[in-house]
């Protein structure tokens, strides 16, 4: 471990830090604090700034086994971001999710029908009168809704998303890495899904793997109802060939497998086919690798803007320097989150939104 190296001390003591069970000596903590480039005071201010965690049940996405360490470095991200946030709330109006009354508040464990999933699915799309055609962009309709999406680049955690609540804010942190555009549409549609289905839960149920593994059926299903609306699909669908579910990824934003597990649920395919398709896939493309993910003609990421429009209003209105908090610098906020126009050379308003203004 490269800080332990920086550090001087071995990687065990490193992971006891990590998981809470010592706490660094005080010559640690400024060393750390020199190689971090940030103040000791956030340091030793780390749990009462993690404090907000209990205020949310955190509802990850993994595809592999992630371990504990993992699950609370991403909860400290997003444990961050709403730090983050809440600073640009002095100076703009934060936003409020729209659909407060549309979120299921029961905290015991029920597994909800195909009826009620699709009904929570019809509504955001009628909400934004999408009627049944494709969602032009996805991570737009969640800020529209009122939630704040953050996207990490973050290698080998084998974890794809996260989504938690803070004081009535609802973030989702999607990981991007090693994701297509279509893949990331999809993780962001079955993030929704668990805020209307599941965010009431307690968070004990989350450690039920059986329990678990129901509501990440469920979140799936709601993002298909919410991508892939039956009766759109359908007037667009020429055939059930390979071909015909390629020719048809760019139109709707959603790879050829969840094409083919929508139409195997609607009855359209049966799971010979389905079987028998996923196999003519993998021998043609790669399941990581389909067309339209990658090269000249791929669906493009559809990245978050509200956090960028903001920076760029404070950056015309000159107040982006005062967005600090506890000595934190914007050269700090920028490394955690690549992807934030913090830090940049000239002046660029062009990203501004005119539906900001200065709080008096």
């Amino acid at each position: 471990m490269k800080i332990a190296e920086k550090i001087g001390t071995s990687t065990a003591e490193v992971s006891y830090w990590l998981n809470g069970k010592k706490a660094p000596r005080p010559e640690k903590i400024f060393t750390l604090s020199r190689i971090l480039q940030v103040p000791v005071r956030f340091l030793t201010a780390a749990d009462s700034l993690g404090a907000n965690i209990s205020n949310g049940t955190p509802l990850f996405r993994s595809s592999s086994v992630t371990t504990k360490k993992q699950q609370v470095s991403f909860e400290k991200l997003a444990v961050f971001y709403n730090e983050w946030i809440k600073q640009l709330g002095k100076f703009v109006q934060i936003p409020k999710f729209k659909f407060e009354d549309e979120i299921r508040k029961d905290s015991f464990f029920q597994i909800l029908g195909n009826s009620f999933i699709k009904e929570k699915a019809n509504f955001v799309r009628n909400a934004f009168n999408l009627a049944d055609n494709p969602i032009a962009n996805v991570t737009a309709l969640l800020e529209r809704s009122g939630v704040f999406v953050v996207f990490v680049n973050e290698e080998h955690t084998g974890i794809n998303a996260l989504t938690i609540r803070f004081d009535g804010r609802i973030i989702i942190l999607i990981n991007i890495a090693s994701q297509s555009a279509a893949r990331i549409r999809f993780s962001l549609a079955h993030e929704l899904g668990h805020v209307f289905l599941h965010l009431g839960y307690d968070r004990r149920i989350y450690n039920t793997k059986e329990k678990h593994k129901v509501m990440e059926a469920e979140a799936n299903e709601f993002a298909s109802e919410l991508l892939l609306p039956e009766e759109g699909l359908l007037l667009d669908l020429m055939g059930t060939g390979l071909k015909s579910l390629v020719t048809l990824k760019p139109h709707w934003g959603v790879s050829v497998q969840t094409l083919i597990m929508r139409l195997n649920a609607l009855g359209i395919i049966d799971d010979n086919q389905k079987i028998n398709l996923f196999r003519e896939l993998s021998r043609k493309y790669s399941r990581k690798d389909e067309p339209f993910d990658h090269g000249n003609g791929a669906i493009s990421i559809e990245y978050p803007s509200w956090c960028n429009a903001v920076l760029a209003f404070l950056r015309k209105e000159g107040l982006l320097a005062q967005v600090e908090w506890n000595g934190i610098n914007l050269m700090f906020v920028q490394e955690l989150f690549p992807l934030l126009d913090i830090i940049k050379d000239s002046d660029d308003s062009s990203s501004g939104s005119p539906f900001l203004r200065l709080l008096k």
